[in-house]
């Protein structure tokens, strides 16, 4: 039997939830905070004016949440294929729900961050902007039960976030343009394109399969999760190019350094 909307526990009940993870996600960036120093030297000479302290701790929680949260939606996936197999845009499972909420509680602590830092980190407006939507898709996803198994797969995008971070790290770290900073843009790039292109428009095809139930949601709901989705989207490319740009760049420095 199909489920419904109405099978939700509803925007207001989840809301302690959320939260609550939110307030464990927002601890852990002051346990990172307090801890860098201690476990990296190049702490020390990080930019206090533009905030790289806080972007490092940042760095260190979303590697972290990646990594977690990338093994919940895998095995979430693994425990009920119907997710991404039925039709049915309201098929459920309980870990796929706790996924989708301990991301949704990430997504708002990262944005407390994001916002209280605002322009002193470069790329703020489309991070933030990125987060918003974010927030408002996976909140609905997880208030209304609904489009769990396009929820996994979009969230196993995180896994391409160790491999930005760690760019950020060796750059920082007086490692760039090593060989172990070359193979990291490039597992970087790899995985961007399958996860975060192949994959993420992949998604768009589920989304019409279960169209039948999406336009059963509230409109006003139906119309901010498909414009989060193609917000998304948009933001995926633009940072794929900067990547591929990135990468080009780094190509032809070292085929001028050989010449």
């Amino acid at each position: 039997m199909a489920g419904s909307y109405a099978d939700g526990v509803g925007w207001v009940a989840q809301f302690p939830e959320v939260c609550m993870y939110a307030i464990l996600w927002h601890a852990l960036f002051w346990v990172c905070y307090f801890a860098a120093p201690v476990l990296f030297v190049s702490v020390a000479s990080l930019n206090e004016k533009k905030g790289e302290h806080g972007y490092w701790a940042a760095s260190m929680t979303s590697t972290i949440h990646a990594i977690l949260i990338f093994f919940l939606a895998v095995v979430a996936l693994y425990q009920d294929t119907s997710l991404v197999t039925s039709d049915d845009f309201f098929v459920s499972t309980p870990l796929s729900l706790l996924t989708c909420r301990i991301f949704t509680g990430y997504t708002l602590a990262d944005l407390c961050v994001s916002l209280y830092f605002n322009a002193r980190w470069g790329g703020w407006i489309p991070n933030v902007c990125h987060h918003v939507c974010t927030f408002i898709a996976w909140y609905g996803m997880g208030a209304g039960s609904y489009a769990q198994g396009c929820s996994l797969l979009l969230i196993m995008c995180e896994i391409t976030t160790p491999f930005v971070n760690q760019r950020w790290f060796f750059d920082k770290s007086g490692m760039k343009g090593g060989k172990v900073f070359v193979i990291n843009g490039v597992l970087m790039l790899v995985f961007w394109f399958i996860f975060r292109i192949v994959g993420y428009f992949s998604v768009g095809f589920r989304i019409y399969a279960q169209r039948q139930g999406l336009i059963t949601i509230p409109t006003v709901e139906m119309i901010l999760f498909l414009f989060c989705y193609v917000a998304g989207a948009g933001l995926m490319v633009l940072w794929f190019q900067k990547i591929v740009a990135g990468a080009l760049k780094t190509v032809r420095g070292a085929k001028a350094r050989t010449a």
